[in-house]
């Protein structure tokens, strides 16, 4: 990215990663981005499905809507949930993570959840800031 080789990070369980190409490409309009998006995106489903089991595919949307939600500012916990996104979040810093290390990693923790949004219970293990932890409701 930008020249620097991106490191592996702890967890993935997959041989290649996918990033964004950001910046790269500019459309004139939706439809152009659709046009462009929609056959990479069936061309990477193909492969995954071949390498998962049949109850675990992965389809595309049929609303382009759908299809191109990704490019706002949607991070893993919209997508995958709270739970799913603290597992995930905690195998990729890995199990020598300190509350201390919250700023190193903070753009890391960020694509996961968005800041105001970290679940209390993880929030503490982090070591982010109050402002950066979801208020939860109370139930009387």
């Amino acid at each position: 990215m930008d020249g620097v080789p991106q490191k592996h990070y702890p967890g993935a369980k997959y041989n290649k990663r996918l990033f964004l190409l950001d910046g790269l490409y500019n459309f004139d309009n939706f439809e152009g981005l659709v046009a462009f998006v929609r056959p990479l995106a069936t061309i990477i489903v193909e492969e995954l499905n071949k390498r998962l089991n049949k109850d675990s595919r992965v389809t595309l949307p049929s609303s382009d809507k759908e299809l191109i939600k990704v490019m706002d500012d949607s991070v893993f916990a919209d997508v995958a949930g709270d739970n799913s996104a603290c597992e995930k979040l905690i195998d990729v810093l890995g199990e020598d993570y300190t509350p201390d290390e919250f700023n190193e990693h903070s753009s890391t923790i960020y694509s996961f959840f968005k800041p105001g949004n970290i679940p209390n219970h993880i929030g503490k293990l982090l070591g982010c800031s109050a402002s950066d932890i979801k208020e939860e409701a109370i139930y009387e």
